[in-house]
């Protein structure tokens, strides 16, 4: 069985781990019917599951490139990839975002990925590298 794959890739900056991570997290807060993710409202996207979402922070900026490697199924889509993150300028940043997508004949997981735009935000610091699209048997 064939499945289709897409993995879009964010490059930021945090100053530690901890403000990355409470970044993409989901919270649910009291009053409030659904969750909350400040990751999410930046990108436009209403939700999205989170266990197809990795994030990666790096003490030195130097090192971003070398943690790519860490990204599920990033041999599908590695050398488009480098190429896309050398076109930007990447030297302050220390933070990888990537969220997947996934659909075959069982259904979807984040189908919406398919479909992503990406929308311009006043977050500076977020900047949208490129959506990768392969397909695995």
């Amino acid at each position: 069985m064939k499945s289709e794959f897409i993995t879009l890739i964010w490059i930021t900056t945090f100053e530690n781990l901890t403000k990355l991570a409470n970044y993409v997290d989901w919270k649910y807060y009291e009053n409030e019917e659904n969750p909350k993710c400040s990751f999410a409202d930046d990108i436009g996207i209403e939700y999205f599951d989170s266990d197809f979402l990795e994030s990666v922070f790096v003490t030195t900026p130097s090192d971003l490139l070398g943690q790519i490697v860490n990204i599920s199924f990033v041999e599908n889509f590695k050398a488009q990839l480098l190429t896309k993150i050398n076109e930007i300028h990447y030297s302050d940043k220390n933070s990888i975002i990537s969220l997947s997508g996934k659909k075959d004949d069982y259904g979807s997981i984040n189908e919406e990925l398919f479909h992503f735009t990406p929308t311009l935000t006043d977050k500076k610091m977020l900047k949208f590298v490129g959506a990768f699209k392969y397909e695995i048997t």
